[in-house]
């Protein structure tokens, strides 16, 4: 439900873009396919096992945040203050969903 969301508000032009992070490679490729048409970074994305797992991706992904930029958060309770963590860190606004 998050990211239809996202995407809808972009094309309406309230989003300029989308990044998603996520620890595996192969979760970004199953997005692409349920959302061809779509445009969105995702991290992790080049690497070359996509079952690797990349737990800290989403630092990746705050580094390369925009400002102003907002993060939804919408992962297992146990990672979120981690997470949040590291949005202050950078002064991002973000939206733990849970």
């Amino acid at each position: 439900v998050i990211l239809p969301t996202v995407f809808q508000e972009r094309r309406k032009g309230k989003i300029e873009k989308v990044f998603v992070a996520t620890r595996r490679k192969i979760t970004i490729e199953k997005l692409r396919e349920l959302f061809p048409e779509e445009e969105f970074k995702g991290f992790p994305e080049k690497a070359k096992d996509p079952e690797e797992p990349f737990p800290e991706c989403y630092k990746d992904a705050l580094s390369e945040l925009p400002k102003p930029g907002i993060v939804i958060v919408a992962t297992p309770a146990y990672t979120i203050p981690e997470i949040l963590e590291s949005c202050g860190r950078k002064n991002i606004r973000c939206c733990p969903k849970i």
